[in-house]
């Protein structure tokens, strides 16, 4: 036989899946507020997305993100597209934590747009998403927001499952993130971990230790005094690392702990400072 023929371990374990497997999934929610309340105007669903509106809050419209494939691995590509209109309330969550898989080659990727119109609330506070050993994730934020409307973002991540002792020794993990204002870039973010991600953030200057992260962002008036009201409620947390500060309209707050459990303790500190902003109930659970 000759040498040309034979295939390389790794060409057969990418032909082993090939592209039209892979998972896709959109969405896209416009809401509208009519009177006090907000309603949804708009709903486009496709692939392995869905997103269901459970009735919790009477003046704010919930949106539950629901994925059926039941995680992601290379890729997969997720969009997803949500819009508040003058005046409405629109909180976007998930149902459950998301689970990014090893990858056989390719990246999963996520590409997250919002967009709030004067006088709008755009929340987007998904669950925390759990990244294994030897995965491969591009995830990307953009958010257009109105000088007098508000958005919350906030993207939680789990390297790793500290109850394995799962070493995250291969990982790729890119986010980006940006934020205008009427049109105007406030904030652009770019985060890269890649290669042997347990040495990297044993470092002191990096993570010391801590394999979860969060970015909480919120930008809108009081943004000062919201900064300072977060501050306080992480001033007795002694088991995630937590900084907050403030500028130009914006108050960004970012996290690092050894445990998903406290991350997420503290961030829904920090939520509970802003007014109006209660969870819905999938996060108590």
């Amino acid at each position: 036989m000759s040498a040309s023929g034979l295939r390389s371990e790794a060409t057969a374990r990418q032909e082993a899946v090939p592209a039209f497997v892979r998972a896709r999934g959109r969405i896209a929610v416009e809401a509208v507020a009519r009177g006090q309340h907000t309603f949804r105007a708009d709903v486009h669903e496709s692939g392995a997305l869905r997103v269901r509106f459970p009735r919790e809050h009477l003046r704010r419209l919930d949106a539950t993100l629901v994925n059926v494939a039941g995680g992601m691995t290379g890729g997969d590509i997720f969009e997803l597209e949500f819009c508040a209109r003058e005046g409405a309330k629109l909180f976007i969550s998930s149902a459950a934590a998301e689970k990014v898989y090893r990858s056989d080659g390719a990246n999963a990727e996520v590409s997250v747009r919002l967009r709030a119109e004067p006088g709008a609330d755009c929340i987007w506070l998904p669950q925390e998403t759990i990244i294994f050993n030897g995965a491969k994730l591009v995830r990307r934020l953009d958010a257009d927001i109105a000088r007098d409307a508000r958005l919350l973002a906030c993207e939680m991540t789990i390297l790793g499952r500290a109850a394995m002792a799962e070493r995250m020794d291969i990982l790729s993990w890119r986010e980006r993130w940006r934020i205008r204002r009427d049109g105007r870039l406030v904030l652009a973010e770019d985060t890269r971990v890649d290669g042997d991600a347990a040495t990297h953030l044993a470092r002191r200057a990096t993570g010391h230790g801590a394999h979860c992260f969060a970015t909480l962002l919120y930008m809108g008036e009081g943004a000062a005094d919201i900064c300072e009201a977060m501050r306080r409620s992480l001033v007795d947390d002694e088991t995630c690392e937590a900084g907050v500060s403030t500028f130009d309209g914006l108050t960004v707050a970012r996290f690092a702990a050894k445990e998903g459990a406290a991350l997420r303790a503290s961030v829904m500190r920090c939520v509970a400072t802003i007014e109006n902003m209660s969870l819905p109930r999938g996060w108590h659970t």
